[in-house]
């Protein structure tokens, strides 16, 4: 029997076999994904940035303005000789006599508010126009309102706009207008 030698392969690479020792780098989808988010983010930190900084010249911008507006009410004011107490003054006192005049007027019309007649709703203006919509248990419970008002030298040329009566009933809804003159207490 004849046996062939063996022949002993060597470990070690041939010489045009061997590799470089640099090793090449390749692009996966990870790195890809960190270029771009690292992209990403700077972008948008430069965004804020340049946000931060456009809102801070603004704000620089507004107070300056605000400041000019403050220099210029206290030159009126200086000018005018007016202070913040009097004009408060003034206000609360024509609101006091605006309050005054229309609770004088409710207590007009109520105290010539009779049993027979019911009010339902007071419109008011500030010239002294007043609407009033109520109720009468009858057509002559009406009148006499109307006869107790007309007698009042405060108020002027009242009319009965609307009248209508409950169907089975002498009761009636009415609507009247009227101006009214209520001296103010001073």
């Amino acid at each position: 029997m004849n046996i062939p030698p063996m022949q002993i392969k060597s470990a070690s690479p041939t010489p045009p076999e061997k590799k470089s020792k640099k090793k090449k780098f390749q692009w996966d989808g990870t790195v890809s994904f960190l270029a771009v988010a690292a992209g990403i983010v700077l972008i948008w930190a430069g965004v804020l940035g340049w946000q931060k900084l456009s809102l801070a010249h603004k704000n620089t911008e507004l107070e300056a303005s605000i400041a000019r507006i403050e220099t210029q009410i206290k030159a009126l004011k200086q000018q005018e000789g007016v202070t913040d107490r009097q004009n408060a003054a003034e206000i609360l006192q024509r609101a006091e006599r605006y309050r005054i005049e229309w609770s004088r007027l409710v207590d007009a019309l109520l105290e010539k508010e009779g049993s027979d007649v019911r009010f339902y709703r007071f419109h008011t203006s500030p010239e002294g126009s007043v609407s009033v919509t109520g109720h009468a248990n009858s057509l002559m419970a009406l009148t006499r309102y109307l006869e107790a008002i007309q007698k009042d030298p405060d108020v002027h040329d009242p009319f009965v706009s609307t009248l209508s009566a409950e169907e089975g009933s002498s009761a009636l809804h009415f609507e009247m207008t009227f101006d009214l003159s209520i001296p103010s207490k001073q």
